[in-house]
């Protein structure tokens, strides 16, 4: 009986250490750097953004510039005039990336 709750203690043991290493932090995912995306279409420019990132789950976030608030739906009929983070710049996976974007036949400004 000793030699039988002797075992099962020792693979208790055994499973909570294993249970202990499974629990332990990962490393958290470096930074990218933002690529520069003005003057592409919608659709180029959330591609490139994931691309950067390995596919991670980032919203890109799009504002119509020349009119009324406006849901984007066919991405390639917008062009990318502004963005933010800048070029360059840090992103993470918790960054709020915002692009601003106009129709093909209208102008940034």
């Amino acid at each position: 009986m000793k030699r039988q709750i002797g075992a099962v203690a020792g693979v208790v043991s055994m499973a909570a250490a294993g249970a202990i290493t499974l629990a332990a932090p990962s490393a958290a995912a470096p930074p990218w750097a933002m690529p520069d995306v003005r003057g592409m279409n919608l659709q180029q420019a959330t591609d490139t953004i994931k691309g950067v990132t390995d596919e991670k789950d980032l919203t890109v976030n799009s504002i119509n510039l020349t009119g009324a608030p406006q849901k984007q739906i066919n991405l390639t009929n917008w062009i990318v005039c502004s963005q933010s983070p800048r070029a360059g710049g840090s992103i993470g996976a918790k960054t709020s990336i915002v692009v601003g974007v106009r129709r093909p036949n209208s102008s940034c400004s």
